[in-house]
């Protein structure tokens, strides 16, 4: 990424602050298009640094023609605004003629959600409260106690949940509180990290998730000096990252018997923030803990979801 945007002329010396702009996804997404943009140049003779709307509009197609979405094409207009030089002082990407040819795309073939229903976490915190007391549960089955328990607990990026420091995890007398100060994807001017709160849950201890922070004490002789609160149960201890922190609440699904085939890691942002809506939980208080905005609508446009149940129209017909 940095060679095509000195290829496109961005000055030697503001090159690292442009890239520091960019999150390491970004930069992996916006690779693979600026790619595809090469080879495209390559077979028609095109400049790959300096082009047209319509030579954009040409890459596009074919991208879609090929079977992109409009959020994949839409990634790669972004993409392409960042390497071609502006037009008349406008991005290539937000010329008219290209904003007209997305939302064709989009109506041609428009997105739809990830998933039309969700599953009840009912079979998940049954499995956990197996895992329990804690003192007789091993690093492994105490890692996925803990990692079960945040996900749903916080409804939080599983990202968010990596970047918990132990030097920021402060214990009071009715809770915990979790200040994350690493870089976030949602971080940005104007929106602070999340803080997490963590109550503990006297009355049901099986499932007080702020009790499961003793893995920190549990882990002290073996974090090599690790901050990160969630390290590799299996030797060496590392840091356990997005993509482990996934690998491991998939596998608390499966022991819980939820279809992984149809549900990812990230899916318990989904479960959870539906389940405290259906609870009767405020819309405010659930934008506030899974850290969206207060004036987003991304919960009742992506996240809000009823609970998934098989069969039970025609049980409710012909059993009853």
């Amino acid at each position: 990424m940095k060679q095509s945007l000195r290829n496109a002329g961005v000055p030697e010396e503001s090159l690292n602050t442009t890239v520091s702009s960019l999150s390491s996804s970004t930069i992996k997404q916006y690779s693979t298009h600026v790619k595809s943009w090469w080879l495209f140049c390559q077979r028609n003779s095109l400049d790959v640094y300096c082009s047209t709307p319509g030579n954009v509009i040409r890459f596009l197609n074919e991208l879609f023609s090929n079977g992109s979405n409009y959020g994949s094409l839409n990634s790669a207009r972004s993409a392409l605004s960042l390497i071609l030089p502006r037009i008349n002082g406008i991005p290539v990407g937000e010329s008219p003629t290209v904003k007209r040819f997305l939302k064709g795309t989009f109506r041609l073939r428009p997105t739809t959600p990830k998933y039309k229903f969700i599953w009840d976490p009912a079979p998940v915190l049954g499995f956990l409260t197996k895992l329990y007391p804690l003192e007789d549960l091993s690093l492994k089955s105490l890692t996925l106690k803990l990692v079960g328990l945040l996900s749903l607990a916080t409804a939080q990026r599983l990202q968010t949940l990596a970047a918990i420091s132990i030097a920021n995890i402060d214990v009071q007398s009715d809770g915990i509180n979790i200040i994350i100060t690493e870089m976030l994807k949602t971080t940005k001017p104007g929106n602070p990290n999340p803080t997490i709160y963590l109550p503990f849950l006297t009355e049901n201890p099986a499932l007080c998730v702020a009790s499961v922070i003793n893995y920190r004490d549990r882990t002290a002789n073996l974090r090599n000096n690790c901050q990160n609160l969630q390290i590799t149960f299996a030797k060496p201890h590392t840091k356990a990252s997005t993509q482990t922190i996934a690998r491991w609440v998939k596998l608390v699904l499966t022991e819980a018997g939820i279809d992984c085939n149809s549900f990812s890691a990230h899916s318990t942002r989904h479960a959870a923030t539906s389940a405290a809506s259906r609870n009767g939980v405020s819309i405010e208080s659930i934008r506030a803990s899974a850290g969206w905005t207060p004036a987003s609508s991304v919960f009742q446009k992506h996240y809000q979801r009823p609970i998934l149940e098989k069969n039970r129209f025609v049980q409710g017909v012909l059993l009853h």
